[in-house]
């Protein structure tokens, strides 16, 4: 059970610290240990931070000269943390949050500073507790996942953070960036094909003038090939490579859990499966038989 969690909140001189932050802090916090049924009490210390100061401490502990939204500096391991002998808690860590790249990360986002600090402090708490992210796969989904459930208890939830943060295939599936590159190539691939097969209709169809011609029906069939080979090969390789079914079952926890965003999914395959196989020409044709 969960005891006293101690929040030791501190910042520099010159920053700001908007009012309501410092409780909103604690209450993250507070809220981490208990989703991760933590024994026992916890100290552990937040600093609010410019991008000057954070970008040099980004440089001095992980050698990346320049700035950062959070940092976390892990005092336990593998759940074996020091303990403050005045009070018997346990001692978590450190967390530093520059102030300036919340605010400019919150404008982007679309969501409130309080959200954006939310989610940082959250997330540094899980990296005190021992989850990493960096390696991508099933352990960052699940990090993801636990991030998103204390917002949500906190009303912090916001769906632009779903939308653009899990509908990337990057948070479920543990693949190279080699790996990603060739999918990408070979998506990009198959539309480009599929443009050149439009063309080449329309500059046969020109050159023809209505005229039934053999070898137009080669031209054409010849890209159309190129495009059905293309499409073959694309989707062979999204096997080969995004074959993981520990990964395709986190996708459905989470997809089960946001219909919307599943909606949203379901929407952009759709129209991705209609431009491939039926093209530009396909769909301008479906519009002016269909809509008036």
């Amino acid at each position: 059970m969960t005891g006293k969690v101690k929040v030791v909140i501190t910042k520099d001189k010159d920053v700001k610290v908007p009012t309501g932050v410092r409780l909103l802090v604690r209450r993250c916090c507070t809220a981490v240990l208990v989703l991760e049924n933590f024994e026992g009490s916890a100290e552990v210390s937040v600093t609010f931070v410019d991008d000057e100061e954070i970008r040099r401490l980004n440089k001095q502990y992980r050698n990346i000269d320049r700035s950062t939204d959070v940092l976390s500096f892990p005092l336990g391991e593998n759940g074996v943390y020091d303990i403050n002998m005045d009070t018997g808690a346990k001692l978590l860590g450190d967390i530093v949050i520059s102030v300036p790249h919340a605010i400019d990360q919150a404008e982007r986002y679309g969501h409130s500073l309080q959200r954006e600090i939310g989610f940082l402090t959250v997330h540094s708490m899980l990296h005190l507790l021992g989850y990493d992210h960096e390696g991508g796969g099933i352990e960052s989904v699940r990090m993801r996942e636990k991030e998103e459930t204390v917002l949500t208890k906190l009303g912090l939830k916001s769906f632009t953070v779903y939308m653009f943060g899990y509908l990337t295939v990057y948070d479920f599936f543990d693949v190279s960036r080699t790996g990603f590159a060739v999918l990408f190539t070979l998506c990009a691939l198959v539309m480009s094909l599929e443009a050149v097969n439009t063309a080449v209709e329309r500059a046969v169809d020109l050159a023809a003038k209505s005229e039934i011609s053999p070898l137009a029906k080669v031209a054409k069939d010849s890209c159309a090939g190129a495009v059905l080979i293309s499409a073959i090969a694309a989707v062979a390789a999204g096997i080969a490579i995004l074959w993981q079914p520990e990964a395709f079952k986190a996708m459905f926890e989470f997809y089960k859990a946001n219909i919307p965003v599943f909606i949203l999914l379901l929407v952009s395959v759709a129209a991705s499966v209609v431009f491939i196989f039926a093209g530009p020409k396909g769909i301008k044709q479906f519009f002016a038989k269909h809509v008036k």
